[in-house]
């Protein structure tokens, strides 16, 4: 059975010859209920602030978890970000280095087409030298036989 405040003001004790005296145990007991009473609403007033706290704490922990898992998705997003900018780096440098190899090939061919050319155009310039050299020959041959003719034709006329 609880004990109230009022149980303890409202309890008649039994009297008997040479009892305590009446007016003391009333005090007493005033005091006594007073005292409960003070501290039933400390009590009250202490579950309250804990069932505040409470209330706060399972905030807290809702709170808590939030941020956790907000921080894990932050976390796994930018492992995320930074795999795929990788990903694209690789992929850029790959199709850089693929063009650039490209451009050389391409280049390469045309220096090599453009040294074939010279080499053609070197032995055209041979042989038109040679053609020419023996045209010019072939001309001062014609001209020293006229002239070779014409002093034999001077040296009898």
């Amino acid at each position: 059975m609880e004990l109230t405040p009022n149980d303890i003001r409202n309890y008649e004790f039994p009297t008997q010859l040479r009892g305590y005296d009446k007016e003391e145990v009333d005090n007493f007991t005033e005091q006594v209920a007073a005292a409960l009473e003070q501290a039933k609403q400390e009590n009250l007033k202490l579950s309250m602030e804990l069932e505040a706290i409470k209330g706060q704490l399972t905030s807290l922990k809702q709170f808590e978890e939030t941020i956790k898992s907000a921080a894990i998705d932050a976390r796994r997003n930018a492992d995320s970000t930074v795999a795929a900018a990788k990903a694209e780096a690789q992929k850029i440098i790959a199709q850089a280095r693929s063009e650039a190899e490209q451009v050389l090939n391409a280049r390469s061919e045309q220096i090599a087409q453009l040294e074939n050319q010279m080499a053609k155009l070197e032995m055209t310039r041979k042989s038109y030298v040679k053609k020419l050299r023996s045209t010019i020959e072939s001309h001062l041959e014609i001209i020293d036989e006229i002239i070779s003719e014409e002093a034999v034709a001077q040296a009898e006329a």
